[in-house]
């Protein structure tokens, strides 16, 4: 598995973002996983999930959220398992 965080925020955002364009390409066109980064919808899913997370919470990317994420998984028939709560006491 991929240390995101060891990579630079600026790549992390554009990685990011070229996996959310996928995302929509991939349900523009009926779905085929070859057009995908990870060449995998679970897989796909899974990256932006970790990549997201890897951003504190005052730099979140405010053109993508964690729902926004989900809504692609539900879309492209992925399960989506509940996020972990944020804060845990």
């Amino acid at each position: 598995m991929e240390d995101w965080s060891r990579h630079e925020p600026k790549f992390r955002y554009m990685l990011l973002d070229r996996l959310r364009q996928d995302c929509e390409y991939y349900l523009r066109i009926g779905g085929s996983s070859n057009c995908l980064w990870a060449k995998d919808e679970q897989q796909q899913i899974q990256t932006m999930k970790d990549i997201w997370n890897t951003f504190p919470d005052g730099d979140k990317p405010e053109w993508l959220t964690m729902e926004e994420i989900n809504e692609f998984a539900r879309k492209m028939g992925v399960s989506v398992l509940p996020e972990p709560p944020n804060n845990i006491f």
